[in-house]
């Protein structure tokens, strides 16, 4: 199964879900998933938020080096690799239904997806205090532990 986390930038909400779903198939001794993020508007040069670092070495999350991470723009190569392309807000599915139409069919909010039902959407915290991105940080992880839970049969404690 290969999984792709959209976003905008691929500086945070992408790079925290790939990086955290990561973290819970290795835990828990998942294989054959290939986890991996971009963004609609994404450029190299893009920084990484701080607050992404402070994140990832919170929750212990070694298996993404985010050191290493440049941010990547979306492209049909890797919506053609992906099984499930799970984006954060409407504005993502709006992208991929003007630029990727044919891609359209496996595209989903990545909380609808693991079953929510309210508020669905998962918006940028980018600008916004820091207190922000840990909320936006704990909603993902929140959703990627019910899709880990839903496909997977885990169970956390």
């Amino acid at each position: 199964m290969n999984i792709l986390y959209i976003c905008s930038g691929n500086v945070f909400r992408s790079v925290f879900a790939e990086g955290y779903t990561k973290h819970l198939l290795k835990k828990y001794n998942i294989e054959n998933v290939n986890v991996s993020s971009c963004g609609t508007i994404a450029e190299e040069s893009f920084k990484i938020p701080k607050s992404i670092k402070e994140l990832f070495k919170f929750y212990n999350i070694k298996e993404k080096d985010i050191s290493k991470h440049i941010p990547k723009r979306i492209n049909e190569e890797l919506l053609k690799n992906a099984d499930v392309v799970l984006v954060m807000d409407k504005t993502h599915i709006e992208f991929i239904e003007k630029n990727f139409p044919e891609f359209r069919s496996k595209t989903f909010l990545l909380k609808e997806y693991a079953g929510f039902l309210n508020k669905t959407e998962i918006f940028d915290p980018i600008g916004q205090p820091e207190s922000v991105y840990f909320s936006t940080a704990l909603d993902i992880k929140i959703s990627v532990e019910a899709l880990i839970k839903k496909f997977f049969n885990v169970n956390f404690l």
